[in-house]
């Protein structure tokens, strides 16, 4: 032990004075005169750290904690789209739990507004009454949903909706372009126009609403880049012989959007106003047919139906009437094949041929 003092006490004393005197190869002591590399101890640090934290982790409430995160983050499918399943009432009394939602005429959902709408109660006896459907947005191709779109529908009895619309109008008729101005037009024209709006001098951000004649449609083709999805077409609807009647429906007409759910993209919902309090209730009824037709008629070919389900609101109320849609629709009309009839007629006759014994 006094040796492997001695030796370690003269090897300092060597690296203090920088002569080496041989004693460490005799009692194999290492030595050094440099520095340690750049990071060692940094790296040694972070490795005593890293164990730290593996240790903190395994504690029993932070893994409750990270479940409970990642439950947070899950989308929970709502049942607001679900079909109702529930049995009817055997009694006069309506549980909601219990039972599905009683489904009401368009006279008496009005008719309950009213009385909540009463001067004694909420004294709001022209407010608006509203349609809010629950919509399928399922397209044809399986995972591919409608995307949200706008309409404007021209009720049978139309209600003021207080906006300044923009309209352009093309066509290739002086006469023509009278009229569409008298119904309403903002600003209407034929080959002028065209060539203004593509030498810059008309914007076509200042228009909301853009529709055209077919006899304009050759020399419309020239701008259609800058239209983009403004550029009138058939299956919009915002291309028609009936220009007039059209630029009317874009004045008076009531606008409504498809909205598609925040979690849920294959349903949406609607919400449009069909009248007000004050009005006839036969006259809301027609506005509402017209308002499910409309909405029906957006349907792919494939689906059946794109209304779940409907009911009235009529706000500052927060109470709601479940409503049925379906006796509104637009019946399905079966195209009869009369070679196909006969052949029909054939088998029956057939059929009811007695056959003689022997």
């Amino acid at each position: 032990m006094a040796l492997m003092f001695v030796g370690r006490l003269l090897n300092n004393l060597c690296t203090t004075s920088k002569h080496n005197l041989g004693v460490t190869s005799q009692l194999i002591i290492q030595t050094r005169d440099y520095a340690a590399r750049k990071g060692t101890r940094a790296r040694r640090d972070a490795k005593k750290i890293k164990k730290k934290i593996e240790k903190i982790e395994k504690i029993g409430f932070i893994d409750k904690l990270l479940q409970a995160e990642k439950k947070s983050t899950t989308v929970v499918k709502r049942k607001r789209f679900t079909p109702i399943n529930k049995p009817g009432p055997i009694d006069n009394v309506w549980l909601f739990r219990s039972h599905p939602p009683k489904i009401y005429s368009i006279e008496e959902a009005v008719q309950c507004h009213r009385e909540t709408h009463h001067p004694t109660m909420l004294n709001c006896p022209d407010s608006k009454v509203i349609a809010k459907f629950d919509i399928s947005l399922l397209g044809e191709k399986k995972g591919k949903f409608i995307e949200a779109f706008s309409r404007i529908i021209d009720y049978p009895y139309n209600i003021e909706h207080n906006e300044n619309r923009t309209i352009l109008a093309f066509c290739a008729k002086d006469s023509l372009v009278q009229e569409v101005l008298k119904a309403g037009a903002t600003l209407a024209g034929g080959k002028d126009l065209i060539k203004s709006i593509k030498g810059g001098d008309v914007s076509l951000s200042e228009f909301q609403y853009c529709a055209a004649h077919p006899d304009i449609l050759p020399d419309l083709l020239l701008i259609r880049g800058l239209m983009k999805k403004k550029f009138p077409t058939t299956k919009r609807g915002t291309l028609t012989p009936d220009l007039e009647g059209l630029v009317k429906k874009f004045v008076r007409g009531t606008k409504y959007d498809a909205i598609p759910d925040k979690f849920e993209k294959e349903y949406g919902i609607i919400q449009c106003p069909i009248g007000t309090l004050d009005m006839d209730s036969k006259h809301l009824e027609e506005n509402f047919a017209a308002l499910v037709r409309d909405i029906h008629s957006v349907k792919p070919k494939k689906q059946t139906a794109i209304i779940i389900r409907g009911c009235l609101i009529s706000p500052p109320g927060k109470e709601y009437f479940s409503v049925d849609v379906n006796q509104y629709l637009p019946q399905e009309t079966i195209v009869k094949d009369p070679v196909n009839e006969e052949l029909l007629e054939e088998e029956d006759d057939l059929s009811d041929a007695v056959i003689p014994s022997h």
